[in-house]
């Protein structure tokens, strides 16, 4: 398995000051935030369309970061040593919103992001987490300000906008950035920000 079943927890009385004081969200919010903006102030215009084809583009870009996001992060075993991060996945959602809303999903003719060029090191997966449960967050913080001009539901196309516990997620998503301020030091975590600005860079340039 790619992560530790053992999450080693460093005692800050032990470090150096300048070590103990470093909080890895902070540095990686400060350096992402340009992305992030970019993708919010793009999803609050697409996700609100009162057309279809708007609505949908939107969905297919989602789904093309997300899945590819989420298959890297599967295929390291991410989600066995963060189980309560499962609620968050949402390719398979998106997949059964777009094939709702199309009668069908042809994704052998989607263009899907070079995931994998983030590198293959433990502090990349953990960059590219941070900027997937980011993301989900943000179109939660998202869909409570829009109106929906589509009137979409669970049923009808919008599944993936709808956590099955956003209070539980929220918590979770907490949870997460916690552990990464514990265990991420300054020295070791610039790869881990290098791959969360690449992750926006996927959703930004898709």
């Amino acid at each position: 398995m790619f992560f530790s079943s053992v999450l080693v927890r460093r005692v800050f009385c032990m470090m150096p000051e300048h070590v103990a004081n470093f909080r890895f969200t902070a540095a990686v919010r400060t350096r992402t935030r340009p992305g992030q903006e970019e993708l919010e102030a793009r999803l609050a215009v697409e996700l609100n369309s009162s057309e279809l084809n708007t609505y949908r583009s939107a969905m297919l870009k989602l789904f093309s970061v997300w899945s590819s996001m989420e298959e890297y992060l599967q295929a390291r075993g991410f989600f066995q040593d963060f189980p309560y991060l499962r609620p968050l996945l949402r390719a398979d959602k998106l997949r059964r919103d777009l094939k709702t809303l199309s009668g069908g999903l042809d994704e052998q003719v989607i263009s899907l992001p070079d995931v994998n060029s983030v590198g293959s090191t433990q502090m990349a997966a953990y960059g590219l987490a941070y900027a997937w449960s980011n993301s989900i967050h943000s179109v939660q913080v998202l869909i409570l300000q829009l109106h929906r001009g589509l009137h979409l539901t669970r049923k009808n196309g919008a599944t993936f906008l709808f956590l099955d516990d956003s209070l539980e997620c929220r918590e979770a998503i907490l949870e997460f950035l916690a552990w990464l301020d514990l265990n991420l030091a300054p020295h070791s975590s610039e790869v881990a920000i290098d791959a969360a600005l690449k992750a926006y860079t996927f959703f930004n340039g898709v």
